[in-house]
């Protein structure tokens, strides 16, 4: 049952399902309404009159007469309601019309190349904001949403839902610190200056450097110089967190992982390219000269390589760069990182420290969390592999190169709060990677930044603002489609046997949804309590990146043998994506995705589930991907599959695996290993919108047909509206750097790689067998 209604200024309509749909506006300004027209308005009012008439006439039976009114009257508003409640027609102006279609390159074959069919104009067309190496709709949406966030940041007080807020006052001192550009100017190097003393000294720099103290060999302590920076947040060499035990998820554990290398991507350190080492070199040297410089000498960026200084700099950053490759050359491979069955490593304490008796993990670990560490205390090593190397690798490299990458590890992190100059030289360094040689705005950087530190108190004013229990009741029960229609595939998942098939069913009914926001973001007390420990200041910048650092170590700490909050977010509200959690077993929605053109009112409910309808199917498939398949319906890892049944998985992954590691950008080829996850979710998540939208459409009858303006069936615009929310540009350098980073490939393939894997596309589009877009192999997994 579904009904228009008008409420105010707005048109909702609600049905059996507790979806509501708002359509902003008056009826007449020009949004697509289901079941109402002007047409259909006049004629509900004309007829009844009509009968009325020509009741008037037969005066010598009133009472007849108005029965027969009475019954026809009825008999109209009944078909009337009866044509309401079953089809949804689009005879007023179609609004997504000329931006659906404006995007579209209606020169290509739909059938030869998908993406370029329904974003090659958008592609061509496409302004890239300055700053930004890749755009694309996510980008579009993330930049409305921060634009709201401005205007919410500068209103003046600190009031929120009727209270005074101490987290909103935090807040906004973050952000006006961070825009404060003559403090930061005027502070120059000397916030810098100030951390290196407290760390005693930066080895690499020359003896008697203006503001600093010099570095003694003679008092290097790895071990020490080590923690000192983990307790500032640094992370050379490891990191080491808490997360849940992964075959016991409702505990946390300490666990360590590598890490510590400047690339993202190891591969960066060994194909025999030096421009980007040479990059990462150069940006070292240029940090070391400005520090050097006396109180009385200042520099041009131009004419930083020139000075007497900058050679010998070079020559130690090149020595940490190298010492970060043989790093690099002791990484577990990320493909193997990425499974967690062959990585689970529980130890000891004391089994650890053994590996690695260079570091005194006791030591470090009594430190990290300021009380005494049980050397019998369990903990998780993932890259166990890793740490028994790292303890040969620290014994052949010598003391003042040790010394160099350490506290270039706590200085790289905090260029951003320094004055202009280093801002030019990260963008110099930067664009190397990126392709951008342009830095975006700094109000951009400081909302992001405090959307980061403080990403729950922008959640609650944004959320304040765009969330409507509506909304979040509407995103609901499109979740339950999608999971029926996971649930309702199941007896089609020939390869798979009966008994763990009732155990993925289980674990599809047990997916907890998350969607929009934390309630307790809205109670202010709460939100203040959630961030009493982190102190700010109006007036630097920097030192309110220094006690963020200081804020997290004490969240760190604050987690010790407490039990997993299941409860916690781990996104902002007003961030445009989702999360699938295999230790959660959740999917979760923020509200800042749940928007146009992933989902909106006013347009065809076939786009909205080939937009949000396929981010849900894509998060649901990821507990069946090939790493949350591992884990069971309680987020444990747990081995619930048969044997012919897994046997059968691998061999439907690998045909995806061979598909996508065909795909090549530029002349380097997708790996379809380290990808596989997000493809296997892309490709079910596609499938599982479609099943979701037709089950939509039965269960209310949605006979729309044509969508006026546009000529294409319903079933057309659900894969328009899939493609459409991936259209993407980015620089060559960029794209080079996904394909080595990116667990998702490249959105193109993203889309062609999907429809070309749906044999409903190709009904839909009519597609040829053999051509691109209907290849006669096929993969599929769900």
């Amino acid at each position: 049952m579904a009904r228009w209604k008008k409420n105010g200024g707005s048109y909702w309509w609600r049905n059996n399902n507790g979806i509501t749909m708002t359509a902003n506006g008056e009826k007449d300004a020009g949004q697509p309404m289901l079941g109402w027209t002007e047409d259909q308005e006049d004629d509900y009012y004309l007829r009844p009159g009509l009968r009325f008439a020509l009741a008037r006439e037969k005066k010598q039976d009133r009472c007849l007469a108005i029965l027969t009114f009475v019954a026809f009257f009825m008999l109209v508003v009944i078909g009337t309601c009866i044509i309401v409640l079953t089809t949804r027609h689009y005879v007023k102006p179609c609004t997504v019309c000329d931006s659906v279609e404006s995007a579209m390159n209606l020169s290509v074959d739909p059938c030869q190349d998908f993406y370029e069919y329904t974003c090659g104009n958008w592609v061509a067309n496409v302004k890239v904001p300055e700053g930004y190496s890749k755009w694309g709709t996510f980008g579009e949406v993330y930049s409305r949403n921060n634009d709201l966030l401005l205007k919410l940041l500068a209103e003046e007080g600190y009031e929120y839902n009727g209270n005074h807020s101490e987290a909103l006052r935090k807040a906004k001192n973050y952000y006006h610190a961070c825009m404060n550009v003559t403090a930061i100017e005027e502070a120059g190097s000397a916030p810098l200056k100030q951390l290196l003393n407290q760390l005693g000294g930066w080895s690499i720099l020359p003896r008697n450097t203006p503001g600093i103290v010099d570095w003694d060999e003679t008092s290097f302590d790895l071990t020490r110089d080590l923690t000192s920076i983990h307790l500032k947040d640094g992370s050379p060499l490891f990191d080491m967190g808490i997360a849940p035990d992964e075959k016991n998820s409702s505990v946390g554990i300490i666990q360590f992982v590598q890490d510590g290398i400047g690339f993202n991507a190891i591969e960066l350190y060994s194909d025999n390219v030096t421009t980007h080492e040479e990059a990462y070199a150069a940006l070292g040297a240029k940090v070391v000269l400005l520090l050097s410089l006396a109180d009385d000498e200042s520099v041009v960026l131009e004419n930083i390589t020139s000075h007497s200084s900058y050679a010998p700099a070079l020559e130690r950053m090149r020595n940490i760069v190298e010492f970060e490759a043989n790093i690099s050359k002791i990484y577990m491979p990320k493909n193997l990182v990425r499974d967690p069955s062959k990585t689970y490593t529980k130890v000891t304490v004391k089994e650890f420290a053994d590996i690695i008796p260079q570091i005194n993990m006791t030591y470090y670990l009594n430190e990290m969390f300021a009380t005494a560490i049980s050397p019998d205390r369990k903990i998780l090593v993932p890259t166990f592999s890793y740490f028994v190397k790292l303890n040969d690798l620290l014994k052949q490299t010598d003391k003042r190169t040790l010394a160099d990458y350490l506290t270039w590890n706590a200085v790289k992190p905090t260029l951003r709060f320094l004055p202009k100059i280093y801002e030019d030289i990260i963008l110099k360094y930067s664009s190397v990677f990126s392709g951008s040689n342009t830095t975006v705005p700094l109000w951009q950087k400081c909302l992001q930044r405090t959307d980061n530190t403080f990403t729950f108190v922008t959640g609650a004013l944004f959320v304040r603002e765009v969330v409507t229990p509506q909304l979040k009741n509407e995103t609901q029960d499109l979740i339950h489609y999608i999971q029926d229609a996971f649930i309702g595939n199941l007896p089609n998942v020939t390869w798979m046997d009966d008994a763990t098939k009732e155990a993925a069913e289980e674990k599809a009914y047990a997916i907890k949804p998350k969607i929009g926001f934390p309630d307790w973001i809205e109670d202010t007390v709460q939100l203040d309590a959630y961030f009493k420990d982190i102190n700010i200041t109006a007036t630097s910048v920097f030192q309110n990146a220094m006690n963020v650092g200081h804020y997290s170590l004490l969240y760190l700490r604050d987690l010790l043998d407490k039990p997993v909050d299941k409860n916690e977010w781990h996104m902002g509200p007003s961030e445009v994506n989702a999360y699938y959690s295999a230790t959660f077993n959740e999917i979760v929605f923020p509200s800042g995705i749940l928007q146009a053109p992933f989902y909106d009112v006013s347009r065809p409910m076939s786009m909205n589930f080939g937009g949000i309808g396929m981010v849900m199917g894509h998060e649901l498939t990821h507990g069946f991907d090939n790493h949350g398949r591992e884990f069971d319906k309680d987020g444990n890892l747990r081995d619930w599959w048969g044997n012919a049944s897994a046997v059968a998985y691998k061999n439907k992954t690998d045909c995806m695996v061979d598909q996508y590691s065909s795909y090549k950008i530029g002349d380097k080829h997708v790996d379809g290993v380290f990808t596989l996850g997000e493809n296997i979710a892309d490709n079910g998540g596609l499938k599982l919108a479609y099943q979701a939208y037709q089950q939509w459409r039965e269960t209310f009858n949605d006979t729309m047909g044509l969508l006026s303006g546009l000529g294409m069936s319903q079933d057309q615009l659900f894969f328009v509206g899939f493609s459409q929310v991936w259209c993407s540009y980015a620089t060559p350098q960029s794209a080079e750097m996904s394909i080595l980073t990116d667990t998702h490939t490249a959105e193109k393939f993203r889309v062609n790689g999907a429809v070309s894997n749906m044999p409903v596309f190709s009904d839909v589009f009519n597609c040829p067998s053999g051509t691109p877009m209907n290849p006669k192999k096929k993969c599929e997994v769900w």
